[in-house]
């Protein structure tokens, strides 16, 4: 309806222009040419008449006849005088819903995006979720077979079990972030996705990498980092997330290499805080999951915050009982040593 708008505006403005041009131009033969002369005419006859000669009736009527016709015509002239087009108001009211729709049109695109992206994060945290739920439940059940001790079924040293469930676990745990990544952060073929997973190790004092996910064009140096160097050691010195849209521009932290300026432009990276951890206790984190991208501006706070924040605890909980399997473990060994010496 909108499209047929401006042309029927302009064909009833034509139309009305024609009737009205018309109407005008006889009002104007009528007020220049016409009205003089029974005006002139009427003046002649009044000052004709003798004394006392009465007017007829019908000379009165006429009158009356053209004082209608006179005040009718020059109110259709003023009329006129104040006339305005239509077609100008319906282009106008067309561009104010033409630009109203660019706006409907921007704020539904907006809400789609946003809908489809919380779709894909509430189905990356949900995968997560069970999985994390799986990998506790095998590191209790390597607890359980070990304390059974069932002949039938001889346990693997568990240690060495706990260390080796360590890397499926992980993988396992970080891989819906790995295939949800377009979706969640907007990766394109030229991003070159980065996403890295650094566990603090106790006895060398630096942040190891356990699990990485990568384009595979990046030539990955698997680096380690101390507390407090780089954005990795930053980030888990500080206990905050750290987000950088474009490293160049940085005041924080400077490009070593001519391959990390072509590899790592934008960054966030997320400390795994203990269990009952904060920023204001004196604990260490387990370690950072960092997300690094070859363009600018790939990720967003407020985008990204809350939900890296939500799996950075998941990986926390994992980590949390994975460690303490892993005391367990060494409790166990150490009871059945004494016992084998007794």
């Amino acid at each position: 309806m909108e499209k047929k708008l401006i042309p029927y505006s302009a064909k009833n403005d034509l139309i009305n222009a024609s009737l009205v041009d018309r109407v005008v131009i006889l009002s104007n033969v009528w007020m220049t040419l016409v009205a003089p002369i029974i005006v002139g005419v009427f003046v002649s006859f009044w000052f004709s008449l003798k004394d006392k000669e009465e007017v007829g009736l019908i000379v009165w009527c006429f009158l009356g006849a053209f004082l209608i016709t006179h005040f009718c015509l020059a109110l259709i002239q003023h009329q006129h005088s104040k006339k305005h087009l239509t077609h100008a108001e319906a282009t106008e009211l067309q561009d104010k819903y033409n630009e109203l729709a660019l706006k409907f049109n921007k704020l539904r695109m907006s809400h789609q995006d946003l809908t489809d992206l919380s779709i894909s994060q509430i189905t990356t945290l949900y995968l997560i979720s069970a999985e994390l739920d799986k990998a506790v439940g095998e590191l209790n059940n390597e607890l359980d077979k070990e304390l059974e001790n069932d002949p039938d079924n001889p346990p693997i040293p568990l240690q060495n079990s706990i260390e080796a469930l360590l890397n499926s676990h992980l993988t396992n745990l970080l891989w819906p972030l790995v295939v949800n990544r377009e979706d969640l952060f907007n990766y394109q073929e030229k991003s070159l996705y980065n996403i890295a997973l650094y566990v603090y190790n106790d006895s060398s004092g630096k942040l190891e990498v356990k699990k990485r996910f990568n384009d595979e064009r990046i030539a990955t140096q698997n680096r380690e980092w101390r507390p407090g160097i780089g954005h990795v050691g930053m980030t888990f010195l500080h206990k905050e997330i750290k987000c950088c849209p474009n490293i160049q521009s940085s005041t924080e932290l400077t490009v070593k290499t001519e391959q990390d300026s072509k590899y790592y432009c934008s960054f966030i990276s997320v400390p795994i805080l203990a269990c009952e951890d904060n920023e204001h206790t004196e604990n260490e984190p387990h370690g950072v999951l960092v997300l690094t991208s070859a363009s600018e501006n790939q990720f967003h706070p407020r985008r990204d915050q809350i939900f890296l924040q939500a799996i950075s605890k998941m990986l926390a909980v994992y980590l949390d009982k994975q460690e303490h399997a892993l005391k367990m473990a060494t409790l166990i060994a150490s009871d059945k040593g004494s016992a084998n010496q007794e």
